[in-house]
């Protein structure tokens, strides 16, 4: 999914950034991706466990499918990079150090690892909740914008369904609605490559 999610996001870009007339062709287009690296024999247990990665997206591809294997080629690398491991020790860190200090030594990684956009996949329960006889249909969520970053995608799975929340500097990035239709228009490409190749 994680994969499906960056795909979509780095063709939505590449068609926004074109039709802003910004050359694609050899911009190093990176994205910090929270990803859970909570082993099975952890799961149930308080506490988060999350290594930022920051992943170099192919914008240059203009091939939707060929973007696709060149997303999941790097995200393969960077799952089997020391970057798990430093996010265990952090977490690890973070269970007998005070959280105030922890969080000024997050913040000053994140700066110093330059990135364009924030995309993070939050699965959530796939069975339907209520509040009293009330049901929950839609949930939206929201990345918050750090410091020089102009845009954030965050995506939460409920009930079978995927929820695509935005965020976005106003100043730097008013036509937000263009990305949210490229976003669309990306997906259902994938999502058109998708059936074609269990059709076959």
């Amino acid at each position: 999914m994680n994969d499906v999610v960056l795909a979509t996001v780095v063709g939505a870009a590449r068609r926004f950034l074109l039709a802003r007339g910004v050359r694609v062709e050899g911009l190093d287009f990176r994205a910090l991706v929270p990803v859970s690296v909570r082993g099975a024999e952890q799961r149930g247990q308080l506490g988060n466990r999350v290594a930022n990665f920051v992943a170099r997206l192919p914008i240059d591809e203009h091939d939707s499918k060929r973007r696709y294997e060149r997303v999941v080629d790097v995200t393969s690398q960077l799952k089997h990079s020391r970057a798990v491991q430093g996010a265990e020790l952090l977490e690890e860190l973070g269970d007998w150090t005070m959280t105030a200090l922890l969080s000024q030594v997050m913040r000053l990684a994140i700066r110093r690892r330059a990135y364009n956009i924030v995309v993070t996949n939050i699965p959530g329960p796939q069975l339907p909740l209520f509040l009293l006889d009330a049901p929950l249909r839609e949930s939206y969520p929201m990345v918050p914008l750090f410091e020089n970053q102009a845009v954030g995608v965050a995506l939460f799975s409920y009930a079978g369904a995927l929820f695509w929340g935005l965020n976005a500097d106003w100043d730097a990035v008013p036509d937000l609605h263009d990305l949210t239709v490229a976003l669309r228009e990306e997906f259902d490409v994938l999502q058109r490559l998708a059936g074609s190749a269990a059709a076959a």
